[in-house]
Parts: C-alpha cells; structure tokens; sequence
C-alpha cells in the first residue's frame, strides 16, 4: 500500500471514528481523544491529521455532501427536465434513506453551523449552487416545452426545502413509506408542472 493510499484509508477511519462519536456523545461532549481511541489512534496520531473536533466536523461535511455534487453532475448531463428531475428526487431522497446516520450528522452539523463560521460558509456555498442548478432544470424544461410556466425560483426553494425537512420526518416515523414518498413528490414538483399532452412519471 502506498503512503498515500495508507493516509486516505487512516483518514477514512478518523472520519467514521467522529461520526459515531459525535452520534453517541452529541458534539459538545465529543472529544478528540473519544475519536482517538475509536480509530485505534493516540491523541498525538489524531492530531497528525486533524487540529480539532471542529475540522474533523467540516472535513465529514465535505465528505458527506461528494456523492450528491456527483449526483448534480449527472443529473445535469440529462437532456429531459422531465427525466432529470425524477432522477434527482429519487436518487437524492434513497441517499439520505440509505444513509440514516448521516440524516442525524446532517442536522447536528447544522446546529454547530450556527456557531461557526467555516461551517457556515460551507452550507451556504452548497446552498448557492444548489438552488441554482435546480433553477436551471425547471428553466430547461419550460424552454422545452415540458413544463407550464411557473417561478422556478420558488419552485426550486419549495422542492428543496421539501426533500430536506422530510428527512426529519422520516427519521421520527420510520413507518412512512418511501415509495409513496418520493411518488408523491413526482405528483407535486414534476406532474403539476407538464403542460397538457406530456406524459406524467
């Protein structure tokens, strides 16, 4: 294994040490030395390879937030508004289905968000691409001739938003049905939107 590989994989392993950490202990009670000792690591070895809880915190955020800027990606590369956008509720809402602990990390961060200013910045730097790129879409699909004219800026605002707060629900009420879920954001973000003659999803 080459130093690089083998400081990528300590460094995995520092990340899922704090993620259970923080999960376990809530951030105010973590400790450097509690992720230490769950990644095999002495304080010293830690501290090699992270300066403090707080950038331990922004590097998982980073971390986390990869898989969905390459889901932009490829949402981006689909020539239909229509298609586009089921692609990116389903695959959005199974990321965080898939991945409850992250669900839980999500809104500690944001919590902790509030207090530091890195942090901040990160969320809003996602935020300022986010809407945006979700803009772009319902703009492409009413060039198209896909969707009905609308404000593509609240309708952007009101998906995301959407998606987002129904990850808190899920998590309280695990008896929500993911399918219907997500169906039901097609109904409401993508099928009130086709001009008449396309075929709802």
């Amino acid at each position: 294994m080459t130093r690089n590989k083998a400081k990528d994989l300590r460094v995995e392993e520092i990340v899922h040490a704090a993620v259970e950490e923080f999960l376990d202990k809530g951030y105010e009670k973590a400790s450097m030395e509690g992720i230490a000792l769950r990644s095999g690591l002495s304080k010293g070895g830690l501290y090699h390879h992270f300066g403090s809880k707080d950038e331990i915190l922004i590097y998982v955020v980073k971390k986390i937030n990869e898989p969905l800027y390459k889901l932009f990606n490829r949402v981006s590369a689909e020539g239909s508004a229509i298609s586009a956008l089921e692609m990116y509720i389903e695959e959005y809402m199974q990321f965080w289905i898939n991945n409850p602990k992250h669900v839980i990390f999500y809104f500690i961060s944001m919590v902790k968000a509030f207090q530091d200013r890195n942090l901040t910045e990160i969320y809003m730097g996602f935020t300022e691409e986010l809407i945006p790129f979700l803009e772009l879409i319902l703009n492409r699909g009413m060039e198209k001739g896909e969707f009905k004219e609308h404000n593509s800026y609240i309708r952007a605002l009101a998906l995301q938003s959407a998606m987002d707060g129904m990850m808190g629900y899920m998590m309280f009420d695990p008896s929500l049905n993911r399918e219907e879920i997500i169906s039901g954001f097609r109904d409401v973000f993508i099928n009130d939107l086709l001009k008449p003659g396309m075929n709802k999803s």
